[in-house]
């Protein structure tokens, strides 16, 4: 998940920058990726044996190895909040 959204950043965004923000309060695991590049919403939705050849699959990706996920796109950048699905521990 981190890795899709840090590639996200760094094929797609144009930004000169990108931050890592892993949390964990003692329930559950936050992890924030920030930029200060450009949001630039996809305008075809790709599907099939052609988005797996060509990209196109890390926010599906995203989506299933997170529980939830959050973009906030704004003038200054873009950061992304999510939480990873973790299983919880045997006790």
């Amino acid at each position: 998940m981190v890795s899709e959204l840090v590639t996200n950043v760094v094929a797609h965004s144009r930004s000169v920058d990108v931050s890592l923000s892993p949390a964990f309060d003692g329930v559950a695991l936050t992890v924030e990726v920030r930029d200060s590049g450009t949001w630039r919403s996809r305008r075809s939705v790709r599907h099939g044996v052609e988005a797996a050849v060509t990209g196109g699959l890390g926010l599906e990706l995203v989506r299933h190895s997170s529980s939830w996920w959050l973009a906030f796109p704004s003038p200054s950048g873009t950061r992304v909040v999510a939480g990873p699905a973790v299983e919880p521990a045997a006790g």
